[in-house]
């Protein structure tokens, strides 16, 4: 949660201010508020188990050591009911004393310390959280819990309340990354709260709040529920945020540490609460509710560049010193709690704890509070007041500048590196070494890739195209409004040998005739006139009236169009004529790839009559009844477990064993080093079969990439298509026991012990997302082509490694006898060279004859880009980690949306290198 809290009352002025509850007073937020002593103690939590002398034996430990307590309280512990939690201050001369106290907790009497404030060394860096689920290690390291509320709170003598306050609370506290949230039933009164504040801030907002608050709001009242008689559910408002910038909320129990909530921005997660203000009061709140959140914060999170500026701020906190922390608290509280943004000639509300309370909502927008414009090294230092409406109020220019200068700000925080979030990974990267930087240098030349090709294709556009565009605007749904599933089968629309062709052509003023002979070379051709428009000519080569353009599109046989075209050419200027490209169907969103699987090749369980297991009718129940979990399958469940039997593991260790003991001589280095890990992380090994579960969670985690159930075989194009989303497409059923060492078709053996540890490495990963992305929107013959080159390379590739060639392609490392075949002198070895390997004809029965050679992954991934762009198709696209969809790069707008994300890598980049060449 954050530093919001307030009454929202219409009739409130600063003036009539008495502190009194229920008269607007301003509690704590839940932002941790900063004292004058707060850098002269230190802090902790620790836990004891409810035992006789338990806590004697604790205090000795501080007494042995000369630490005087200051302060000391306890509560009964959430984690476990056998423990309490005891929240201890002590003088900061006892630092250095308090390390081996804190030791001894930990190893002798209490597993859980946790250390909250320490004056810290000069060159000391504050721990903070590199994994996205290290968040669950601060989440409930909370000062205040459920029914604990100070005595002024409305709540305070209402036990029913206090209760309901404790039941939301617990609910967040054993809340852990990537679980659902909880739904709440909220009561009748809950609700009529929640709609006396609804009514009276959507009256306003049309008038007060900023346009990307007013864009998104309708989009809630659309899609997650927010209506007067309705309270959302958090997990309904996190997905719909997810889909629009990868930000999400987490349920937070209580108040968090200024640090620990920053942190949270930074991997575009938001601490949210649940529960809801007391109903005698619903025009107050001493502290942030689900009205404060959902009304103040969540629209603001669904626009980009809002996202964007908050996970700045995020960033920025990352081992920062504690008083540069209270600045950007600081920073916080007067932009996504308190800030006003310029659009146009007027003023509009943005923060958070003006959108959810209509009383400072008017008045920030009166001539009574002092403006100043928003410079983050004078805002960070601004005092504010939390028991009165601002006196200041600091205006941004707009989204983009005030993140370019909190940017800025960032880079004068004293840390001896630079951080990146990775979207993919949903973690941070700490860069300080050379390697870190080569890899972000390489994500920004993939991106400027595509921009560069984005920008080509857009260049080719008619000039009708561009004019069409200019009247509809950029608001409405224009010509580029996406492919249709209908389009399947071809990139140009051919029919019973007839061609949609459109044509482009000019006509001078002086051919007064040309008109009506362009009609007649028409009916001669038996052209089928589909749509026909014009305008006039931009440039004319004769004075007086404008020439005329005409653009008419129309149906020929394939066979005169070379004819037609040369026919037009005699009584037109400048004819132009392409065929209407048609690109198929792809999927835009990473839950589209449910649909993907409505094209599957479905599983048989008669099976062919050459398959090991087609006269044992056990067998194929069994693989009837995984493939069934596979078609049940939707994006975003958890991945569905198989009990396997230990005949299944049988043959698996059989496997396992024989192509382990060649791996270390024959297997790329990536590979070993990815299996390794997998051994040591994902019960590899021959004694059972890994779950997806398991180790879908454990690719996510190194590449981004995560794994989903697939019953059989997947045509190419949906397949590929996967890989564009970082999905990749995985059987669970094992191969027939009467042939353990080969399968006619892919199955856990070729996925787990082939595909998985490769997909493991960070540049085998892209270079597998490459090949997907080239295929979106790819013709019929492209996509052969495409299939061919995953075949050569991901499937059966070979690479040069310190002089010698290793295997990489998962078709090779789960297969013992290709595997060695493959490496020996009988096959023929050719260089990776992407044309001449997509046509190259290859075997799915026998081995292969021809292998390619890749000098480097890097080397196959550059051939491939410069492959993907000559993929004949109107668009380029480009992926966004963040809401795990695809963008079509079809407008100009958004090949400038996309470059402003590759001009902040490349500020980090720069920022990196500075501190790195000053170390």
């Amino acid at each position: 949660m954050d530093a919001a809290y307030k009454r929202v009352n219409g009739d409130y002025s600063p003036e009539e201010e008495t502190g009194e509850p229920g008269t607007g007073k301003r509690r704590n937020s839940y932002l941790e508020e900063d004292t004058s002593r707060k850098s002269e103690v230190i802090t902790c939590i620790f836990s004891l188990k409810e035992e006789v002398g338990a806590l004697a034996k604790a205090l000795r430990l501080f007494e042995d050591n000369g630490i005087n307590l200051t302060h000391i309280e306890s509560r009964p512990s959430r984690m476990n009911k056998e423990e309490y939690e005891f929240f201890i201050s002590v003088e900061p001369s006892c630092s250095q004393a308090l390390d081996e106290v804190i030791d001894s907790l930990r190893t002798q009497i209490s597993g859980h310390v946790h250390e909250l404030s320490r004056n810290k060394q000069k060159d000391t860096v504050p721990w903070f959280p590199k994994d996205i689920q290290d968040l669950d290690r601060f989440a409930n390291q909370i000062l205040s819990y459920g029914s604990e509320l100070d005595a002024d709170h409305p709540g305070f003598k209402d036990p029913v309340y206090r209760a309901r306050r404790k039941e939301f609370a617990d609910i967040a506290y054993n809340y852990r990354h990537g679980q659902a949230i909880p739904r709440m039933e909220y009561t009748e009164e809950e609700k009529a709260t929640w709609g006396v504040v609804f009514r009276e801030l959507k009256a306003l907002y049309p008038t007060h709040a900023c346009r990307e608050h007013n864009r998104v709001f309708p989009l809630l009242e659309e899609y997650c529920g927010y209506k007067p008689d309705n309270i959302p559910q958090l997990e309904d408002v996190s997905r719909f945020l997810q889909s629009c910038t990868g930000f999400r909320l987490r349920p937070v129990a209580g108040l968090l540490s200024s640090r620990d909530f920053l942190a949270g921005l930074a991997f575009r997660v938001f601490h949210s609460t649940q529960y809801i203000r007391h109903g005698s009061e619903p025009t107050y709140t001493p502290e942030p509710d689900v009205c404060h959140e959902l009304l103040g914060h969540v629209p603001l999170f669904a626009d980009p560049g809002f996202a964007q500026f908050s996970q700045e701020i995020g960033l920025a906190s990352l081992g920062a010193p504690d008083e540069y922390i209270e600045k950007l608290a600081t920073v916080y509280w007067f932009t996504v709690e308190y800030g006003l943004c310029k659009q146009g000639s007027d003023i509009k509300v943005y923060g958070a704890g003006l959108l959810s309370s209509f009383g400072e909502l008017k008045y920030c927008l009166t001539d009574k509070p002092q403006l100043k414009p928003f410079d983050p090294e004078k805002t960070s230092q601004q005092k504010y007041p939390i028991t009165e409406y601002q006196p200041v109020y600091f205006i941004a220019e707009s989204f983009e500048d005030a993140k370019e200068k909190v940017r800025k700000f960032a880079a004068t925080i004293p840390r001896p590196f630079s951080v990146r979030y990775n979207p993919y990974t949903q973690s941070i990267e700490v860069l300080n070494n050379t390697q870190q930087l080569t890899n972000l240098a390489d994500c920004v030349h993939s991106e400027l890739g595509k921009l560069c090709e984005a920008l080509k294709k857009l260049q080719k556009q008619s000039l009708i195209e561009d004019a069409r565009r200019e009247r509809i605007g950029s608001g409405s749904a224009g010509p580029c409004a996406g492919p249709s599933r209908s389009g399947d089968g071809a990139v140009f629309e051919e029919k019973d040998g007839r061609v949609t062709v459109s044509v482009l052509f000019a006509l001078s003023n002086e051919k007064n005739s040309g008109f009506f002979q362009t009609g007649k070379i028409f009916e001669t051709f038996e052209a089928k006139l589909l749509h026909v428009e014009s305008r006039p000519r931009r440039k004319s080569k004769f004075g007086g009236l404008p020439d005329l353009e005409f653009f008419m599109s129309c149906e020929v046989h394939r066979s005169d169009l070379d004819v037609f075209i040369n026919s037009l050419k005699r009584v037109a200027d400048d004819v132009r004529a392409v065929p209407e490209e048609k690109a198929p169907w792809f999927p835009r969103q990473i839950k589209d790839l449910d649909r993907c699987n409505l094209l599957i090749t479905k599983f048989d369980p008669d099976l062919h009559c050459d398959h090991p297991g087609y006269n044992d009718s056990e067998y194929r129940k069994r693989r009837a009844a995984i493939s069934e979990l596979a078609f049940r399958y939707k994006q975003g469940d958890p991945l569905p477990t198989v009990e396997y039997t230990a005949e299944e593991i049988s043959t698996w260790r059989k496997v396992y064993q024989q192509l382990r003991s060649v791996y270390p001589s024959l297997a790329c280095r990536q590979f070993l080093d990815s299996l390794q890990q997998l051994e040591d992380e994902c019960g590899y090994g021959d004694d059972g079969i890994p779950q997806l579960r398991d180790v879908s969670a454990f690719l996510k985690e190194k590449t981004g990439f995560q794994l989903r159930p697939v019953a059989g075989l997947l045509s190419a194009r949906d397949f590929l298509a996967s890989l564009a989303f970082r999905v990749f497409q995985c059987t669970q059923y094992i191969r027939h026991p009467s042939s353990p060492m080969h399968s006619p078709e892919p199955d856990c053996c070729h996925e787990l012990l082939g595909h998985i540890p490769m997909l493991g490495d960070r540049e085998f990963a892209q270079f597998s997302q490459e090949i997907g992305l080239a295929s979106l929107g790819a013709s019929d013959e492209e996509i052969e082509k495409l299939s061919t080159l995953y075949w050569f390379t991901v499937e059966f590739g070979l690479c040069k490694q310190n002089g010698e060639v290793k295997a990489y392609g998962a078709g090779l490392l789960s297969s013992y006898g290709e595997l060695v075949y493959a490496l020996s002198n009988e096959p023929e070895y050719k260089p990776f060279n992407p044309e001449e390997t997509a046509v190259q004809p290859y075997q799915d029965q026998t081995y292969q004859s021809v292998y390619f050679v890749s000098e480097s992954f890097e080397d196959a991934k550059v051939k491939l880009r410069k492959y993907s762009a000559n993929i004949k198709r109107p668009f380029a696209v480009r992926y966004d980690p963040f809401t795990c969809s695809v963008e079509v790069l079809d407008q100009p707008s958004k090949v400038q949306n996309a470059l402003i994300q590759v001009r902040e890598d490349l500020k980090t980049l720069h920022s990196a290198l500075e501190k790195l060449s000053s170390s």
